[in-house]
């Protein structure tokens, strides 16, 4: 059985460099989710190879321009359609410049974002896991409905 890669992004905690982790990082996949799933003030640092690492998210909520390469890049993108001020901005000013890299790039870019029903359930604290169960259902209900599933099919058909 062939053995698949991964990409996983995080952030070092000291320096701010970003820092994408793959096979060949030679890190194991747990402590690179570990790292990348290490949110500042709710879940502490990660510690590899003596640096300590937080969510790859303090760059951007998709680090989608790390696809660059790719012929096809789905990116789903749970805070871009989310109201708010300046930092929902900054988050879909991020996004717009990640999907114009790969582009210009030559992917084909299919983008999913939450629908009204869906941005309701998850809610303003996306770590409130008592919205879970409610968010999981808005977000199967946004996938069977409309163009999504079909065009995603179409998409993984090519």
């Amino acid at each position: 059985m062939a053995k698949r890669g991964y990409a996983c992004t995080a952030v070092d905690a000291v320096d701010g460099a970003f820092k994408l982790w793959t096979r060949e990082s030679r890190v194991g996949l747990a402590r690179a989710v570990a790292s990348s799933c290490s949110v500042p003030g709710i879940y502490p640092p990660i510690t590899i190879d003596g640096r300590r690492y937080i969510d790859g998210g303090m760059r951007s909520g998709t680090n989608a321009d790390m696809a660059k390469g790719h012929d096809l890049v789905l990116v789903v993108a749970i805070r871009a359609a989310a109201p708010g001020g300046v930092a929902a901005e900054r988050a879909r000013t991020t996004l717009e410049g990640e999907l114009k890299t790969l582009r210009e790039a030559g992917a084909r870019v299919e983008l999913i974002v939450p629908d009204a029903a869906s941005l309701e359930a998850l809610g303003a604290n996306l770590m409130d896991a008592r919205r879970r169960p409610g968010a999981a259902a808005a977000g199967y209900a946004q996938g069977q409905s409309g163009p999504g599933p079909e065009a995603l099919r179409a998409v993984w058909a090519e």
